[in-house]
C-alpha cells in the first residue's frame, strides 16, 4: 500500500494551480505579442502615409503632364480643322479650273470663311488671287512656297502674322498634277488665344493652391524653373543638389518637417522636363507621437485585465470537456459503425470542434456511398456497350444489301431505251440525230457547215461542249438524259450556240424513237431564233430592270415575290433606305447623284455574297434573301460595304442607311401587306437614329396608328387651348442659385411623354404653330413675373423647321415690339441638326436674332454630329453638354476630357451648361471642371408656372 500525505484534495489543488500558471504564460505572450505589433503597426501606418503622400505627389506630376498633353491636343486639333478646310479650299479651286478669275476667288472665300485665296501658274507667278495688290508676285527660294514650286505637293505653315497687315494668319499651299498650285489662308487669331490659356504658369499656379503643398515648379531639361509657387513656410527655398537632381528618374528627400520629390514629365512617353513639389509632414508626425501614447496606455490596461481574467479560471473550462471529448472520439469506428456521431451539447467549450469532427464524418460516409453507386453504374453501362456493339454488327449487314440493290437498279434505269420520230419541216433548220451509243450526225446543215460538221459522226457531250454555251449546256445534256431514262419522250429547249464571235439562239426540239420498250435513236431539228430572242431579251430587259443601276425593279420584285409566296416558300425582304441622300443631291447636284446611286448599286452587287438586289426607286433599294441568313450579320455586311466601298470622281462618302426587315409568309402572304410593313420598319430605323436595321413586328404597326393618334391630339390641343409649360430651374455654380429657367412643353390633359409627341409634331411640321404658342406664352409669363418683382431669363427649345420658316423672324420681331419685355430675357436653343440643311442662311437668321438682343445657346452638345469646328464660326453664347456626356466621361480616368472641352468653349468665350446632374457627387465634379451652370433634377424636376415662383419669392 502507498500512502500520500497530500490526500486527493490537495493533488487537485496544484493541478488547478498548475493550469493556471500555463495559461498564464502564453497570456503575457499575447500581451508582449500586442504591445510589440502596435508599435510596428504604427511605424507602417506612418510608412504607408508617407508612402501615400509620395503617390499623391505622383499623381499631382501625372494630372500635370495629362493636362500639358490635352492642351496641345487641343491645340493640334484645332489647327487639324483649319488644315482640312484648307485642303478643301484648294480641291475646290482645282475641280473649277476652267472658271478661275479674281472675281471667282473672292466669292469662293467669302463662301468657305477663309480670309485668303492665291492661284500660282506652274512657274510660281500669281495669276488670281482675292488680294489685288498680291497680283503678279513670283515665288522666289528664300519664301516657304518655293518648297511647292520644287514638287512638294502639300505645304502646312506655322500660324504667322501677313506681311501686309500683321493679322494671323495660318496659310498653307497643295500642288495639282501640273504644277500649278493654291494657297489659301484662314484667319486663326482665335486659335492664338485660345493656346495663350494653357500656360504652364496656370496649370502650376492651380496645383499649387491645394493644402500642404510648401513649393511646387516645373522644371526644363537642365532643372531650371520655368515656373514655381512658394506658399512661403520654408526657411529659405528647397533645392536639390547636383548628385540628386542627376538622370531622368524619380528622386526623393526626407526631413523631419517635409517630404520633397523630384519626379520627370513625360507627354505620349516623351521627356519633356521635371516637376518638384515639396510636401509638409507636421500632420504625420503629430499622428505618429499621438499613435505611440495611445498603444502604450492601451497595452497597460490589457495586461491590468488579463491578471484578473486569469484569476476567474474554473477546471471546468478545461479538464472535464477535454477528457470528455477523448473518450467520444476513441468511440469512433468506421468499419463497425459508420453512422455514429459524437455527441453535441450547448455550452460545450468543444461544441465547434465536434460540429466540425462530425461534418467530417457525414463527407467520409457521403464519399463511401457514392464509391459504391460508381461502381454500379460503370458495370451497367459495360453491359450495354456489349449490346450496342451487337446491333452494329446487325446494321453492317443490312446497309450492305441495300446498296446492292440499289446498284442493280441503277443499272437498270440505264438500260431503258426507247424511239421515237419527229416530222422536221422548213428549209433554215439543221437537222440531227443521236444513235444509241450517243453519237450525233448532223444530215442537213448544208448552210451552217462552218458551225457543224455535216455528216460526221461526234459523241453528243463533245459536240454541248464545243458548241453550247455554258450556261445551257447542262440544260441540254438533262434533256438527252430524260429520254434516255426514259422520263420524257420529247426534247424542246433553247440554248445558245458558240460560233466564231457570234452567240446565236437555236430552239432544239427532238422525240425519242423506240423498238420495244428501249429506245433506238433521237431525232430532231434546230431552227435559229436569234432575232426573235434579242427582242424578247431586250423588251423583257426594258420591262425588268431598272434602266439607271441596271438592278431588278420593282415589276420584277412582285413578279419574283409572288412566284415565293405562291409556292409556299420563306424568306426574308431588306428595305434599304440611303440616309441624308437629299443633301447630296441638293449640295452636288441630281447627275452626281445618280453616278453615286449607279456606284452602290454596283457595290452591293460585287460585295454582297447572298440575294437578289432590286432598286425600287428614288434611293431605296430591296433585297430577298434566304430564310437561313443571319439577318444581323448580313445587315452589318451591308453597313460596312457602304462605309468602305463608295467612290465617285475622287470623292468619298460616308454612306449609311437605314434598313427595315420583314419575314414571309410570318409577317403576311400579300405583296402590299409586307411591302407597308417593311417600310414601317425602315422609318422605324430612320427614327431611331438611322444607320441602323429594324425587324418588323406588330406593335411597330400599333407604334404607327399611335403616332397619328398623337398627331390628331396634337391638333386638337393647337385648337383647344390643350398646351400647358413647366420651367426646370437653370443653377449658377458659383453662386449655388438659380439664374434662368428652361421652358418645357407639356400637355394638360394627357400624360403623353414630350420625347414622344415633339418628333411627331417636327415630322407633321405642327412644331411650327406649337413654336409660336410657346413663345407667346414665355412672353406672358415673363411679363406676369415683372409684376411680381420677378426678373429672369426663359430659355426656349427651337426646332430646325421653326428657323426654315421665313416667317419666324418677323414674328419673333412682332413679338418683341408688342411686349414690354427685354430681348435679352429670351434665350433660344438649337441643336446641330440646323447645320446639315440651308447652313449659310441658317447662320445668317441666327445672327440676326442675335442683333435684336436674344442669346443663342447649342443644345444637346455631344451628340449626332457634334464638332468643335461648330463653335469657330456659329453665333453662339453657350453650349450645353449633353447628359451622355456626363454618363460617359465622369469616372476618374476620362474625366479629364470633360475639363478639356470646358476649358476649350472658355477658350471661344462660351458659358458651358451640364444637363443631367442627378447627385452630389456629379454637382462636385462639374463645380471643380468650372463648369458655368448646372441642371438637372438633383436641383429641381420641371415644375409649373405658381410652384416656379416660390424659388423667387
Amino acid at each position: 500500500m502507498t500512502f500520500s500525505i497530500w490526500g486527493d484534495d490537495m493533488g487537485k489543488n496544484s493541478e488547478e494551480k498548475y493550469i493556471r500558471r500555463i495559461y498564464l504564460i502564453p497570456m503575457l505572450l499575447i500581451i508582449a505579442v500586442f504591445i510589440i505589433g502596435s508599435f510596428f503597426y504604427s511605424i507602417f501606418v506612418r510608412n504607408a502615409m508617407l508612402q501615400t503622400m509620395r503617390m499623391n505627389m505622383e499623381e499631382i506630376g501625372e494630372s500635370l503632364g495629362e493636362k500639358i498633353k490635352y492642351s496641345y491636343i487641343a491645340k493640334e486639333k484645332i489647327e487639324g480643322l483649319l488644315e482640312d478646310r484648307i485642303r478643301a479650299a484648294a480641291r475646290i479651286v482645282f475641280n473649277n479650273r476652267q472658271n478661275l478669275s479674281n472675281e471667282f476667288l473672292e466669292q469662293l472665300a467669302k463662301d468657305l470663311d477663309v480670309e485668303e485665296i492665291h492661284w500660282f501658274d506652274s512657274k510660281g507667278e500669281l495669276i488670281y488671287s482675292t488680294v489685288e495688290g498680291y497680283l503678279g508676285w513670283q515665288t522666289h527660294p528664300q519664301h516657304p512656297l518655293y518648297a511647292i514650286l520644287q514638287g512638294q505637293r502639300e505645304l502646312m505653315e506655322d500660324i504667322r502674322p501677313d506681311e501686309r497687315f500683321g493679322r494671323l494668319l495660318k496659310h498653307g499651299a497643295l500642288r495639282d498634277t501640273d504644277g500649278t498650285f493654291v494657297q489659301v489662308a484662314i484667319l486663326a487669331e482665335k486659335v492664338v488665344e485660345l493656346t495663350d490659356k494653357f500656360t504652364f504658369a496656370s496649370l502650376v499656379k492651380d496645383i499649387g493652391e491645394k493644402d500642404k503643398i510648401l513649393y511646387i515648379a516645373l522644371l526644363d531639361h537642365n532643372k531650371e524653373p520655368l515656373t514655381f509657387v512658394d506658399n512661403g513656410q520654408l526657411q529659405g527655398k528647397l533645392e536639390l543638389t547636383q548628385k540628386e537632381g542627376e538622370g531622368k528618374g524619380t528622386l526623393e528627400r526626407q526631413t523631419f518637417s517635409f517630404y520633397e520629390l523630384l519626379l520627370p514629365v513625360n507627354i505620349d512617353d516623351k521627356f519633356t522636363g521635371y516637376f518638384h513639389i515639396a510636401y509638409s509632414k507636421r500632420d504625420l508626425n503629430l499622428f505618429f507621437i499621438g499613435n505611440l501614447v495611445i498603444i502604450n496606455t492601451l497595452g497597460f490596461i490589457f495586461l491590468l485585465f488579463a491578471i484578473s481574467f486569469n484569476g476567474m479560471l474554473q477546471q471546468r473550462y478545461i479538464i472535464k470537456p477535454i477528457t470528455a471529448l477523448k473518450k467520444d472520439v476513441a468511440s469512433i469506428s468506421l468499419e463497425e459503425n459508420i453512422s455514429f456521431r459524437l455527441p453535441i451539447e450547448e455550452g460545450d467549450p468543444f461544441y465547434n470542434l465536434r460540429e466540425i469532427i462530425n461534418y467530417l464524418l457525414d463527407k467520409i460516409q457521403s464519399y463511401i456511398e457514392r464509391l459504391n453507386k460508381k461502381q454500379e453504374d460503370l458495370e451497367f453501362a459495360n453491359r450495354e456497350l456489349e449490346e450496342i456493339l451487337g446491333e452494329l454488327s446487325a446494321s453492317e449487314e443490312e446497309i450492305k444489301s441495300q446498296y446492292e440493290e440499289l446498284a442493280y437498279l441503277w443499272q437498270k434505269n440505264l438500260e431503258l431505251k426507247d424511239k421515237y420520230e419527229m416530222a422536221i419541216k422548213g428549209t433554215n433548220s439543221i437537222i440531227w440525230e443521236v444513235d444509241r451509243d450517243l453519237n450525233v450526225n448532223f444530215t442537213s446543215a448544208e448552210n451552217l457547215t462552218d458551225l457543224f460538221d455535216n455528216g460526221k459522226k461526234t459523241k453528243v457531250e463533245d459536240v454541248v461542249k464545243r458548241f453550247v454555251h455554258s450556261e445551257d449546256r447542262e440544260t441540254v445534256l438533262k434533256e438527252f438524259n430524260k429520254i434516255i431514262s426514259g422520263d420524257s419522250e420529247e426534247i424542246d429547249v433553247e440554248v445558245r450556240v458558240l460560233g466564231g464571235e457570234k452567240v446565236s439562239w437555236y430552239l432544239v426540239k427532238g422525240k425519242g424513237s423506240y423498238q420495244g420498250e428501249q429506245w433506238h435513236s433521237i431525232n430532231g431539228v434546230m431552227i435559229d431564233i436569234t432575232d426573235l430572242k434579242e427582242k424578247e431579251l431586250h423588251i423583257q430587259y426594258l420591262a425588268d430592270h431598272d434602266p439607271l443601276t441596271g438592278l431588278f425593279n420593282r415589276r420584277k420584285l412582285i413578279e419574283i415575290l409572288n412566284t415565293k409566296l405562291s409556292k409556299g416558300e420563306k424568306g426574308w425582304i431588306f428595305l434599304l433606305d440611303l440616309d441624308n441622300f437629299k443633301n447630296i443631291n441638293d449640295t452636288l447636284g441630281h447627275f452626281y447623284g445618280d453616278k453615286l446611286l449607279q456606284k452602290i448599286a454596283e457595290v452591293l452587287q460585287e460585295n454582297l455574297t447572298q440575294g437578289e438586289i432590286f432598286r425600287i426607286g428614288g434611293d431605296e433599294f430591296i433585297i430577298l434573301l434566304d430564310p437561313a441568313v443571319d439577318i444581323a450579320s448580313f445587315s452589318k455586311e451591308i453597313f460596312k460595304v457602304l462605309k468602305e466601298k463608295v467612290i465617285v470622281d475622287n470623292l468619298s462618302h460616308l454612306i449609311t442607311a437605314s434598313i427595315g426587315i420583314v419575314g414571309y409568309p410570318i409577317d403576311g402572304t400579300n405583296i402590299e401587306d409586307l411591302l407597308k410593313k417593311v417600310d414601317i420598319a425602315m422609318y422605324q430605323s430612320k427614327n431611331t437614329g438611322k444607320n441602323k436595321y429594324t425587324v418588323f413586328d406588330q406593335r411597330m404597326a400599333d407604334t404607327f396608328s399611335q403616332k397619328v393618334k398623337i398627331e390628331n391630339q396634337l391638333r386638337d390641343a393647337l385648337k383647344k387651348d390643350g398646351f400647358t409649360l413647366h420651367y426646370q430651374p437653370v443653377i449658377d455654380t458659383e453662386r449655388g442659385k438659380t439664374a434662368y429657367v428652361e421652358a418645357l412643353l407639356r400637355l394638360k390633359d394627357n400624360w403623353i411623354s414630350p420625347a414622344l409627341f415633339i418628333p411627331i409634331a417636327e415630322e407633321s411640321d405642327l412644331i411650327i404653330s406649337i413654336g409660336k404658342w410657346v413663345i407667346e406664352k414665355v412672353v406672358k409669363d415673363i411679363e406676369s413675373w415683372k409684376t411680381k418683382g420677378i426678373n429672369t431669363k426663359v430659355a426656349i427649345n427651337i426646332s430646325p423647321k421653326q428657323l426654315s420658316d421665313p416667317k419666324f423672324l418677323p414674328f419673333i420681331e412682332k413679338v418683341l415690339k408688342e411686349s414690354s419685355i427685354s430681348p435679352k430675357t429670351l434665350e433660344f436653343e438649337i441643336t446641330e441638326n440646323i447645320l446639315l440643311e440651308n447652313r449659310e442662311e441658317n447662320i445668317e437668321l441666327l445672327n440676326k436674332i442675335r442683333e435684336l438682343g436674344v442669346s443663342i445657346s447649342l443644345d444637346d452638345f455631344g451628340t449626332g454630329y457634334s464638332s468643335l469646328n461648330y463653335l469657330t464660326y456659329v453665333p453662339l453664347d453657350k453650349i450645353k453638354l449633353d447628359k451622355s456626356i456626363k454618363d460617359r466621361f465622369i469616372q476618374l480616368d476620362k474625366i479629364t476630357i470633360i475639363d478639356s472641352i470646358v476649358n476649350i468653349a472658355h477658350g471661344l468665350e462660351l458659358k458651358v451648361v451640364a444637363e443631367g446632374i442627378e447627385t452630389e457627387e456629379e454637382y462636385k465634379r462639374f463645380k471643380k471642371a468650372n463648369c458655368d451652370y448646372l441642371q438637372g433634377y438633383y436641383f429641381s424636376k420641371p415644375v409649373d408656372k405658381d410652384t416656379l415662383e416660390n424659388f423667387f419669392l
